[in-house]
């Protein structure tokens, strides 16, 4: 049975529509800062985002194997630093082109990164209030299709092909959160 499922998954993975790179993402990464969830929009301003190596200069396309690392330059107008419990993040992963057409769908396999402490997911704490660049961390290479597999899902995944990531951090003592997309070119192999 697992055998077939992994077999069906496959050839949905393959019969994905070729629907090349949008928003330029075949040469260069695209992102914009999108709402947060929660009832109020926090007080921060996404300047710049950018995905970076070990030595912080830009790469691309990005490597879902690796870490992925993103310089985030934010304008933190908060009038104190979000840590502890109450920061939460959650991402989004979607990949462009599906049975359906020409259009993002999620990755429901990357479904657990919703409302994860932030701290222990990538994010910098406290969060620095004011200018600054941070860097977020996501690795996407210990999700596995089924425990009993010990199949990453990124080698399930369409090689370099468009995806995108939703991120959105929030603090839950004060309902206020941000967020930006990015969409860019990966590689999974």
């Amino acid at each position: 049975m697992l055998s077939t499922s992994l077999f069906l998954l496959s050839l949905i993975t393959l019969a994905r529509a070729d629907c090349g790179f949008p928003n330029g993402t075949d040469s260069s990464l695209h992102w914009w800062q999108s709402p947060g969830t929660t009832t109020f929009a926090a007080a921060t301003t996404v300047l710049d985002v950018r995905a970076v190596d070990s030595s912080n200069a830009d790469v691309y396309p990005i490597r879902l194997p690796d870490s992925i690392a993103l310089r985030v330059t934010i304008n933190n107008g908060e009038t104190q630093s979000w840590n502890g419990d109450n920061f939460r993040l959650s991402l989004k992963v979607s990949q462009y082109g599906s049975l359906d057409g020409c259009s993002w769908t999620d990755v429901s396999a990357f479904a657990s990164l919703v409302d994860t402490p932030a701290c222990e997911n990538g994010a910098p704490c406290p969060f620095p209030l004011g200018d600054s660049q941070i860097t977020v961390r996501t690795d996407l290479s210990s999700f596995e299709l089924h425990p009993f597999t010990f199949q990453p899902v990124i080698n399930l995944l369409k090689n370099d092909s468009p995806y995108q990531f939703v991120y959105v951090f929030s603090d839950q003592s004060t309902s206020r959160s941000f967020g930006f997309t990015l969409q860019a070119r990966a590689l999974t192999k």
